[in-house]
């Protein structure tokens, strides 16, 4: 069996080949390619495209550090369907690989075909790219090809990853006019700070009249932002702030909802969040056919914060121990919602836990989607709130001398 890449050995530096090569008809064609060295390349080629190599170059390649959410989606998807009309896995995987517009993720899903046409088992691939496909996912797929529902498991695996895909699109938007108002905002105060007020501080001091308190802050604070320390601390806090978000995208979303997790508002909306996902991902494991107490460990494989975390694998515990589900997430989840426990308590007793958990996930969604409409409807009138007491305060100690120098020059005359 061959094998066109060992991610244990190459871990993310995997070399790959770039080839130029002509069919029957003359046509010139390009790709890439991974293989163990260039005669394999040739072979695989010739073999699989009957293209005729004519230059073969290899080239460096990282792998990404996970295949995007909505990719996940758009592949599993395409694979329910084509499964579903009797595709080949193998066929089905090129087919829906060549739909994935992300070129790093549309490479390795271009590997897997290779190595499932080569007689690999799909989980198989997905547990050498442990990297990109999480554990979870290959559980299900296991699962699902030891049970001969592969294409029913593609399709709840698709609407898992869509869930995901839904809520940082939703989350995005409500978060995209208060963030561009932000900025703009901020690019018109520094204009004001560094060309407005200058110039009016000449033409007030001019005058030799006496400026109000707050003017004369304002003033101050202009000169000291353009001074070379107050540069320097700008520029340092602005430097930070570039730093903070390269952070998080180096080290992935996780971060970012770490720095959140703790605030009153989106703690609830991200606790919520995660719990849908667990849900979610508990019913996906259920319907596939493993235990409750396997889909329990894995379902919260995904879940890296200790204050969810720990009483999830508490609840994995007493079931383990005997307890019921329903029991077991009455005592350790107070939050969870009264609807959710009873639900857990009629799958239990009438055998449709699957469904049943598929529901609470469902009921946390529609709770989710709520939470971030209110998160909307708060959060841009109090940025407004704030932008607009920031311009009003400084157009009002700009405004204060002009009408004192005007009140003087009428009792003058």
């Amino acid at each position: 069996m061959r094998r066109y890449f060992n991610v244990l050995v190459w871990r993310y530096n995997m070399p790959y080949f770039k080839w130029y090569g002509v069919d029957s008809n003359g046509m010139i064609h390009t790709g890439t390619l991974f293989s163990r060295d260039q005669q394999s390349a040739h072979a695989a080629v010739l073999s699989d495209l009957e293209i005729t190599i004519i230059a073969c170059q290899e080239r460096s390649y990282t792998i990404p550090h996970y295949v995007a959410a909505r990719e996940q989606a758009l592949l599993f998807e395409q694979l329910s369907i084509l499964l579903h009309a009797g595709v080949r896995v193998h066929e089905a995987l090129q087919i829906a690989g060549s739909m994935i517009s992300h070129t790093k993720s549309r490479l390795i899903v271009e590997d897997c075909t290779r190595a499932v046409a080569d007689g690999m088992l799909l989980s198989e691939v997905m547990r050498l790219y442990g990297a990109l496909f999480s554990h979870f996912t290959w559980c299900m797929i296991r699962a699902a090809e030891q049970s001969g529902t592969l294409a029913q498991t593609c399709h709840i695996l698709a609407e898992y990853y869509q869930t995901i895909v839904t809520f940082r699109m939703k989350l995005r938007t409500i978060l995209l006019i208060p963030m561009v108002t932000t900025t703009v905002a901020f690019i018109v105060i520094i204009g004001i700070i560094y060309g407005v007020i200058p110039q009016f501080a000449r033409i007030m001091q001019s005058t030799n009249s006496v400026l109000p308190t707050r003017t004369t802050l304002l003033f101050s604070f202009a000169f000291w932002a353009r001074s070379s320390l107050g540069i320097s601390i700008l520029l340092g806090t602005l430097i930070i702030i570039i730093g903070g978000i390269v952070w998080i995208i180096r080290t992935g979303r996780r971060s970012a909802i770490s720095l959140f997790i703790h605030l009153p508002f989106l703690s609830s909306v991200i606790r919520d969040f995660l719990l849908a996902r667990y849900l979610s991902a508990l019913s996906c494991l259920l319907h596939g056919g493993v235990s409750l107490s396997r889909a329990l460990e894995l379902a919260i494989e995904d879940i890296p914060y200790r204050s969810i975390r720990i009483p999830l694998e508490m609840v994995v515990y007493d079931v383990i121990e005997g307890s019921t589900l329903s029991h077991a997430y009455k005592q350790h989840i107070p939050h969870l919602s009264a609807a959710s426990y009873a639900l857990i308590r009629v799958g239990e007793r009438t055998g449709t836990l699957p469904k049943m958990v598929a529901l609470c996930a469902q009921q946390y969604r529609a709770r989710i989607n709520y939470l971030l409409q209110m998160l909307g409807k708060f959060v841009y009138p109090c940025i407004l709130l704030f932008l607009g007491t920031l311009v009003g305060l400084i157009a009002l100690a700009l405004y204060e001398p002009i009408f004192a120098l005007g009140s003087s020059m009428t009792h003058t005359i």
